[in-house]
């Protein structure tokens, strides 16, 4: 396994935020979600001294912090500032994955086959570029495996590379907080009244009882504590798209309460493409459970559209697609294949039948009944034969 760079913005999301609406980054920001609730994703430096933390309700943190600016979620201006970081990145290698996240965001970078110097020196050029170009000031973090990488620079301070030997991932990641490993919110809960609060305490455990204990994510946040992850990094493919995020604070079962909050994103995504001009053909869903699995389905429309409609019919084809077997935290609807909008042409008369009536019109005259010259049937004879000739014998009907 090659060297993988985590470049890691811990204050991405309240940075872009804020900067748009003209806070200096000492001001006390607080970024509310757009689902109902109007939960806190975000938060600057200083309004975390006050007391806010994530999934706050607004007036829970203006309770703590009086003098703290509430922002709405943009994920327009989110998109545009990860396209930024995603374009300094390629710079340097073509094998970079975006990791967003509510507060931070991580960038990976797999070097492949250099030697940790040249890997240290690039990643220090990297990191002055983020910082000239896009004014952030990052933590980066190179050695083997994502999650391994991932921790180091959360541990980081801003502006340092650090390189951690494979030899001493284990060592490095055990005195860090628990809370960095992808736990699902029962095994935190858990853990913490058990009083593990190190990614060290994990580690000792046996396997075995880890397994017996919390299933397959406990094995999974265990084999990521002893510092082993395998997982590859992803290219990002740049594509046209936009999509619209959603964070659940409590993880949803009910089917109509999921169906509304998906009509919501369709709302916003058909808001954006009209901002965009744009129409598209390529549906994308993505849900994330509890213990962090995902499901993810696409459905390609008949035709482009833009209208909420046609988008919520294929939503909704997707959502019954999926079913999800656990509660959902979370869910991505996207939209791909953007073409710029093409008006439909209007009728020429009011009562001119739509095609699929003239259609079958037109079948009604081309109908012939057994005995007629034309009429014959096809017989199944080899259905999986691989050419269609050969999978039916046509025979002549006969009266």
């Amino acid at each position: 396994m090659g060297l993988i760079s985590c470049l890691l913005l811990p204050t991405f999301t309240v940075e872009v935020m804020g900067r748009a609406a003209g806070f200096s980054s000492d001001a006390p920001v607080i970024i509310l979600s757009n689902t109902p609730g109007r939960k806190v994703v975000a938060y600057s430096e200083r309004a975390a001294h006050k007391g806010i933390t994530l999934g706050l309700t607004r007036a829970q943190a203006l309770w703590y912090c009086p003098e703290s600016h509430c922002l709405s979620e943009d994920e327009s201006l989110l998109e545009q500032a990860e396209r930024d970081l995603l374009r300094i990145c390629a710079r340097f290698t073509p094998r970079v994955e975006a990791a967003p996240g509510g507060q931070a965001y991580a960038f990976y970078l797999d070097w492949e086959d250099l030697t940790p110097a040249e890997g240290e020196r690039l990643s220090r050029m990297l990191l002055s570029q983020v910082q000239t170009e896009l004014g952030f000031r990052a933590q980066l973090a190179l050695t083997q495996g994502k999650f391994p990488a991932y921790a180091l620079a959360a541990g980081s301070a801003a502006g340092e590379v650090r390189y951690m030997a494979p030899e001493n991932i284990r060592q490095a990641l055990a005195p860090l907080p628990l809370e960095l490993l992808p736990l699902s919110r029962s095994m935190a809960r858990r853990l913490s009244l058990l009083g593990f609060t190190t990614i060290g305490a994990l580690a000792a455990l046996p396997s075995s009882a880890v397994l017996a204990q919390f299933g397959k994510v406990g094995r999974d946040c265990h084999r990521l504590a002893l510092g082993s992850d395998s997982r590859p990094v992803i290219p990002f493919r740049a594509e046209v798209i936009t999509r619209a995020r959603m964070n659940l604070e409590q993880g949803v079962s009910d089917r109509w309460v999921l169906e509304q909050l998906l009509g919501q994103m369709v709302t916003r995504l058909v808001h954006r493409l009209r901002e965009l001009g744009s129409m598209g053909q390529t549906l994308h869903l993505s849900l994330t459970l509890e213990g962090q699995k995902a499901l993810k389905a696409s459905l390609t429309l008949r035709r482009a559209a833009s209208g909420r409609s046609a988008l919520a019919q294929g939503a909704t084809r997707l959502l019954n697609r999926l079913e999800p077997p656990a509660p959902v935290v979370g869910m991505e609807l996207a939209i791909a294949d953007l073409l710029p909008f093409a008006g439909q042409q209007l009728p020429l008369w009011a009562d001119q039948s739509s095609p699929r009536e003239q259609l079958r019109a037109r079948l009604e005259t081309l109908m012939t009944r057994p005995g007629a010259p034309l009429c014959v049937y096809f017989n199944p004879v080899q259905p999986d034969a691989p050419r269609l000739e050969r999978r039916y014998r046509a025979e002549r009907a006969l009266s």
